[in-house]
Formats: structure tokens, sequence, C-alpha cells
């Protein structure tokens, strides 16, 4: 990995350099990062480059963004350190080291003494209002829902892998203030909370009205209660999910960024990122990555194995691999398991079967978690296309019709038949506020097929270890 920083000299005509705030900046050689005496004290800056463009400051016939110049003069003046890593100046042009560079960028944030995010001015000024706990409207938070820092697939492994994270004005001159991430926290749960007040207690209509924002709330939550090792693949996929990039590529880069920080990780021959990040998950035993929405492996020894699609060429599409079955807030470290002689075990499931219907304590869960009282009564059809039509409208795109169980109703990716379910395997290990992801055995032996699912309902029998089973 090649790793440089902007610093200022003495000697701006010894190299390219730019100026700001009166001073000169030039790119030092190739550091390392892990020796503290060589490598300085240095903050992260990440900003949108948005769509301007000027001449490039230190590399003849490229260009940057117009935001260049007033992000890092922003960050010049908030911060504490006087060495900076951002990615025009420092990441490389092309070739393998850019490769390395991008897969390190967690590793990279992960050193940093403090990270900056500069912020519009408008999206600055609205945090600012809810910080003062003004009035908001839902035009205020349309204002950060649309910003492009809000959904860019870097945000994630940069707020998480930061140790000291604040967010200024790209007017840092003018505003002189930063927010620290605990003060944006509860700024942005202040401002979702009054929307949420305004529609009744609906937290499905915040969902989906500003998904991207919520989003954002569970990736500051993740900052605030874990550190990364504590942090479930699928809850990463899980905040990633609104994430876009043009380049399908970086959405894998910044997966990356956040399951791992170390560097010897990360060696890896051939160019299929989906397979790299499953095979770094299997080294973590987290293997929760099997409650994603891609197809399942055809090979008989791993039909439970989402199949790891290449990157598309074209940039178009991003391979389903990533996508969780179902983007919500899920806690527990990791869904643990191993391989023998006889195949593969999947630690702290429950196995639950089809049933006639639900029983009273699954109801309960499923139509309080709806918030919809209404439902207590109703027969288990309006009760499951009701919860069918809650999980679509915050972007489930799975089968409609549930497969019933006493403890609550089990939403599958692919449309299964009753008669052909021979178990549903629900976690124990990964769980969310109304139940868990888990995956459905169609048939048995040599012509078993697995889909991935989420319950919802009763989580009692869920709190327990639960079983080893061989899949």
């Amino acid at each position: 990995m090649e790793f440089r920083l902007l610093v200022e000299t003495t000697d701006p005509l010894s190299q390219p350099s730019l100026v700001l705030e009166g001073r000169h900046w030039a790119l030092t050689e190739s550091l390392d990062l892990k020796d503290g005496e060589q490598c300085p004290q240095f903050a992260c800056i990440s900003y949108l480059w948005g769509s301007g463009r000027e001449p490039h400051a230190l590399f003849a016939g490229l260009t940057m963004s117009t935001r260049t110049r007033p992000s890092l003069a922003a960050a010049i003046q908030s911060g504490s350190c006087n060495a900076f890593w951002t990615d025009v100046f420092c990441v490389p042009r092309a070739g393998p080291e850019r490769q390395s560079t991008l897969e390190h960028m967690g590793y990279i944030y992960s050193c940093a003494t403090e990270v900056i995010i500069v912020l519009g001015e408008d999206t600055f000024s609205v945090i600012q209002k809810m910080m003062r706990k003004d009035f908001i409207s839902e035009s205020d938070l349309q204002i950060l829902e649309r910003d492009e820092r809000v959904s860019s697939v870097w945000t994630y492994q940069e707020i998480v892998n930061g140790g000291s994270v604040r967010f200024v004005s790209e007017r840092h001159a003018e505003t002189q203030a930063s927010i620290g991430i605990s003060s944006f926290l509860n700024a942005l749960g202040y401002g979702l909370w009054r929307l949420e007040d305004m529609s009744s207690s609906n937290p499905f209509h915040a969902l989906r009205t500003f998904p991207k924002l919520n989003a954002l709330e569970n990736i500051l939550v993740d900052w605030q209660t874990e550190s990364f090792t504590h942090r479930s693949a699928l809850n990463v996929f899980s905040s990633m999910s609104s994430k876009r990039n043009a380049d399908p590529a970086n959405y894998f880069y910044a997966i990356l960024g956040v399951l791992t920080q170390s560097p010897q990780q990360l060696t890896w021959v051939g160019q299929n990122l989906a397979e790299k990040v499953m095979a770094i998950c299997e080294r973590k035993n987290d293997f929760s990555f099997i409650y994603t929405a891609a197809a399942r492996d055809t090979d008989p020894r791993q039909r439970w194995r989402p199949h790891a699609a290449p990157v598309p060429a074209d940039g178009a599409v991003m391979p389903a691999v990533l996508r969780p079955i179902f983007a919500w807030h899920y806690w527990g470290e990791a869904q643990n398991g191993h391989y023998d002689a006889t195949g593969f075990w999947l630690h702290g499931m429950t196995i639950m079967h089809p049933a006639p219907s639900v029983e009273d304590d699954g109801r309960k869960t499923i139509f309080k978690w709806l918030h919809q009282p209404e439902l207590q009564h109703v027969d288990d059809a309006v009760l499951g296309s009701a919860a069918h039509a809650a999980i679509c409208s915050v972007g489930f795109e799975g089968a409609a019709a549930p497969i019933m169980t006493t403890e609550g109703l089990i939403f599958a990716m692919g449309a299964v038949r009753k008669d052909d379910i021979a178990r549903v395997l629900v976690s124990n290990q990964i769980r969310a506020a109304m139940g868990a992801p888990g995956l459905v055995q169609i048939g048995d032996g040599d012509k078993k097929q697995y889909e991935p699912c989420i319950f919802i309902g009763s989580t009692v029998r869920l709190r327990g270890d639960g079983d080893s089973v061989l899949l």
C-alpha cells in the first residue's frame, strides 16, 4: 500500500504544491503507516466532489473537484493536525497501488488522529438547527436526505473507523464551528423523532420517507456503541444498503474498509471483490453474509452459500451478494459456523416448522412492531398481508406469501411451497427488534436447497444459545 500525506513545505519550488491559507502544501514520499516516528499525526478529510471540476493542483493534465480547496481550507482551519490525507491527492492514480490503497482505506482512517467530514452549507445549517431543537420540518430533513454525503458508500467506513470524528462546513471561516459525532447523533435523533411525532408515532413513515437518514442514524449508533470487531457483516450490509457510487467496485472497497482494519487480511489473488468480502467474513468466523438476497451457490456442498457474482463491467448493477434480505438494524457480533469432514455447521440456530396459524405471543409482537393494534384479532391471511406490505414499503423484495409458524411469520426471498419445506432455521446470534434472519431449507439429502428469510414474531425461543445444525 502506498501511503502519502499532504504537509506544509518550505521549499515549494522543488515539487508540485498548492497554496492554502497563505501556506504551501505538497505530498510526502511514501510513508510507513505503522512507524510512529516516521509517520506524523494526521487528519483524514472527507468531502464530496460534486460535478464541478478545475485543473488538478498537483498532477498536470488531471482535474479535481472545485470543492477540494474550500474543503481543505475548512479542515486546516478547524483541525489539530498539520498533515492531511485525502483521496484526490493521496490515492495513487492507477494500477495495483491504487487498488491496494482503496482496500486499505478503513485501516488508514483507523490510524488517523481525527476525521474531518466537510458538509455543504445548507446541510450544516439544518444540523445546527436540530442541535438548537428549533422547529424541524420535513423540508429540513429532505435537505439532509438529498445530501450526497448521506448516501455515499464511503460514509460508513469514514465514521465507524475514525476515533475522533467532527463535521465542519465548507465555509468554516464564516461559521467557526464544528460538530462532534455525539452531537450530530443527538441532533439527527431529535429530527427523526420530531418527524415520527408529526406522523402519529408511525416509524414506517420515517423509514419510507427518509431511508438514507435512518441508515445514517444506524451508522452513528454503531460508532457510539460498538467497536468495529463487534459489528456483524449483516449489520454492515444493512447500513450500506442505501449507499451508492457510480463505480460498483467502490461499494466493495468501502465494505472491506468497515469489515477489517488489518492489512494482512487483504492479501488476495484475483479480482472477485464479492468473494473477497465473504472470505474475510469467514476468517472472522462470521457467516452472517448468508442472510443476503443473492441466489445460492449451485455447488452441492455449499448450496447455503451466496453465489459470488463478479462486479458488472458496465457499472450499472451492483451484485446482490451484499444486499441484506431485509435492511434493518441488527445486533450480535457474528453468525458463527465451522467446517468439518461432514460438511458445514451453523451455530446458534432455532429450528422452526410450518404451522396452521400464529399463536398469540407471535401475533402480539407483530402488530406492536407494525404499530397497528387493529391487527390483533384479524385472521392470519390479513396479518400476513399487512406485515408484507410494511416490510416491502422499506425495501423488502422477496415473496409475498408468508410461512406460518407458531412463533410468527417467515418471509423468504423466493417463493416456497409449504409441502417442500424441510425446516426453517432462525438465528439466535443475529437479532433485530422484530425477529431475526434465517434460512428456509427446501427438500433434503442431495436435493436440498436454501432460501434466505426474515422471521417476524416472538423472540422468546431465540434468547438461548440455540443448536448447531448441519447444512
